[in-house]
C-alpha cells in the first residue's frame, strides 16, 4: 500500500478542513412548540406530533418563533406580552385565529396555517352537486373575513338571526349551504335542524369535516393531519430562508367525504372522491 508523505495528508486535512468551514452550518431550528400535551386525547398527540415535526427542520440559519397548537395556546401566545416572539399557529380554523387577532391588536408577527378548507373549494365542491343551483352561506362577525374570500363567487349572504326560526326561514330559496367553523351560526343546537330542513327543500349542506358528514352534510372537504404537518414544515423552511414570516395559508392538500346515502336518496350520481379532488384542483387552478 502505497502511503502518502505526511506533508501531503496535512496538506489534505487542512484543505478538507477549510471546505468544511466555508459550508453552511446546519443547526436544529430555534422555534418553540406551545401545545396541549397533558390535554386528553388528540389535541396530545397532535402536539406530539407538531413537536416531531419542528424538530425534523434543519436550518443553516437559527430563527426564533413560537408555534401554536389549538384555540387555548395561540390565544395564551397572544395574550402573553413578556414575548415578542413571532407566532405561527396551527390546528385552528381561519375564523377563530381572525376572532383571536381582532382580540390582540397589539401582534404584528403573527401567522397561521388554517384547519378548515379554503371555503373556495368548498364552493366548488357544492358546484359539483349543484352545478345551477343557489349557494349560500351564514355570516357573523367571526365569519365576514373568510366570506371575503368567496367575492369571486355568486354567493347568497344569509345574516345570523337569534331566533333561529328566521334563520331556516332564509335557507328556503338556498340550494346548498357551506358550513364555516363558526359556533354562532352553525352547533349542536341548530345543525340538525338545519339539515332537516335543507333535505326537506331538496338541499344540501357542505362542511369542513368528516365529522359534519357522519352528522347529514351532504359532503365535506378538509385537509388531513399529515397535510396540515408538511405545510407547516414548508412554512417553516420558507421562515428561516428569508426570515420574514409568510403570510396565512389555507392548505391545498385535501381529503373528501360524501355521504352517499344522502346523495341517492337526493338522486344524485355522485363521482369518485378522486373525480370530485381532480375537478376541484382543476376549478381553484382557473380561478387564480
Amino acid at each position: 500500500m502505497l502511503r502518502l508523505p505526511a506533508i501531503t495528508r496535512t496538506a489534505r486535512n487542512l484543505t478538507l478542513l477549510v471546505a468544511f468551514c466555508l459550508l453552511p452550518q446546519l443547526a436544529m431550528s430555534d422555534i418553540k412548540v406551545a401545545g396541549e400535551e397533558r390535554a386528553p386525547g388528540t389535541l396530545a398527540s397532535i402536539t406530539a406530533e407538531v413537536k416531531r415535526t419542528v424538530a425534523s427542520i434543519s436550518t443553516a440559519r437559527s430563527s426564533k418563533a413560537i408555534v401554536t397548537v389549538g384555540y387555548r395556546s395561540f390565544e395564551n401566545a397572544l395574550a402573553d406580552r413578556s414575548s415578542d416572539l413571532p407566532i405561527i399557529a396551527t390546528f385552528i380554523s381561519s375564523t377563530a385565529y381572525a376572532e383571536l387577532l381582532g382580540k390582540y391588536p397589539h401582534r404584528k408577527l403573527v401567522t397561521a396555517i388554517y384547519s378548515n378548507p379554503d371555503p373556495v373549494a368548498q364552493y366548488f365542491l357544492a358546484k359539483q352537486f349543484y352545478a345551477n343551483g343557489t349557494v349560500a352561506v351564514i355570516e357573523t362577525d367571526p365569519t365576514k373575513p373568510v366570506i371575503e374570500g368567496l367575492a369571486n363567487e355568486p354567493i347568497k349572504i344569509i345574516r345570523q338571526q337569534n331566533n333561529g326560526l328566521k334563520l331556516i326561514r332564509q335557507l328556503e330559496h338556498v340550494d346548498v349551504l357551506i358550513a364555516l367553523p363558526d359556533e354562532e351560526a352553525i352547533n349542536g343546537d341548530n345543525v340538525h335542524h338545519i339539515i332537516r330542513f335543507l333535505y326537506q327543500q331538496r338541499a344540501a349542506l357542505i362542511g369542513y369535516s368528516r365529522k359534519l358528514t357522519d352528522i347529514g352534510s351532504l359532503a365535506s372537504i378538509y385537509p388531513a393531519r399529515p397535510a396540515l404537518l408538511a405545510e407547516l414544515k414548508k412554512l417553516i423552511n420558507e421562515y428561516e430562508a428569508t426570515g420574514f414570516l409568510p403570510a396565512p395559508r389555507f392548505v391545498n392538500d385535501w381529503q373528501i367525504s360524501v355521504n352517499r346515502r344522502l346523495a341517492r336518496s337526493l338522486n344524485m350520481a355522485v363521482p369518485s372522491n378522486s373525480a370530485l379532488l381532480e375537478d376541484i384542483h382543476s376549478e381553484m387552478g382557473a380561478t387564480k
